[in-house]
């Protein structure tokens, strides 16, 4: 076999987000780092040892995956017919997932049987707010296991979360991207393009996903990371994977206030409340 070949790298389309894109290149890489690569997507067995954990949290910087390795472990469960609700939608083709449902605390609260993504979760429940989780739902996050409910939540770091949260939580991926695509972002010449469709993040196609248990810490800090084994490593090459098109990453995440059991969820009102008249 020749050292060098000409090997086919298929970049899928999302014309909606502005970081994924309709072309077929022809990129001369080194045979070996080619079949690498091919095989980045197909590692299920990653998968099914994060899927281990009920409770895990996704760390990382802008760009660094951790909302599509959330995704993406969320995926057999999508396949199963199992519930989703989620801050993020998801898709099946050009339309939402017939088991997406919108995230609110009512279902945290009454669902049984169900996955949970929360991305971004300091959109609903930042560290900030601690004081204001109210008992239902403190209760409610110590005891999934007896409804069946999984949970999934990301951040940019494991500090940004509610307390309540990361003390339920049972293990950390830290999300890392690399090979930036940086000819999303340039313009040919005489070539003109709507200033709104300006793509200036180059979108990373290489992901590492280093998953710790976090009962092992007080507290997780990337000290206590350096000097530890992750569980479980994978590398993952996003470009046409169903992960990158099972959610547009541009898409608006859901920002809730902290759950008040006398407002209700859809309108936000105050619900009516029924007085004893006596007995």
């Amino acid at each position: 076999m020749a050292k060098n070949e000409n090997v086919s790298v298929s970049v899928t389309t999302d014309s909606g987000n502005g970081l994924r894109f309709d072309s077929q290149k022809n990129a001369n890489v080194n045979t070996v780092l080619g079949f690498w690569l091919s095989k980045l997507n197909r590692n299920d067995n990653k998968v099914w040892q994060r899927r281990a954990v009920p409770i895990m949290a996704y760390v990382g910087a802008n760009g660094s995956g951790k909302t599509a390795m959330m995704v993406r472990d969320t995926l057999p469960s999508l396949k199963a017919g199992r519930t989703v609700y989620s801050t993020v939608p998801l898709y099946l083709g050009d339309e939402l997932h017939p088991c997406y449902r919108p995230f609110t605390w009512n279902a945290l609260l009454t669902a049984t049987h169900a996955d949970f993504l929360l991305d971004e979760v300091i959109g609903i429940a930042s560290s900030r707010e601690s004081s204001a989780m109210t008992a239902e739902v403190q209760a409610r996050l110590n005891q999934l296991r007896k409804v069946d409910i999984v949970l999934r939540w990301s951040a940019p770091a494991w500090q940004r979360a509610d307390k309540i949260i990361r003390e339920v939580t049972q293990a950390v991926s830290e999300c890392r991207g690399f090979l930036p695509d940086k000819s999303a972002t340039k313009i040919k010449k005489g070539e003109e393009k709507d200033p709104s469709q300006l793509a200036l993040w180059a979108p990373r196609r290489l992901f590492r996903i280093s998953t710790y248990d976090t009962r092992e810490f007080d507290e997780w800090t990337s000290g206590k990371k350096d000097r530890s084994e992750p569980d479980v490593r994978e590398w993952y090459w996003g470009v046409g994977s169903e992960a990158f098109a099972a959610y547009r990453t541009l898409d608006e995440v859901q920002r809730l206030e902290m759950h008040d059991p006398t407002k209700c969820d859809t309108c936000g009102h105050k619900m009516r409340t029924e007085f004893c008249k006596g007995h």
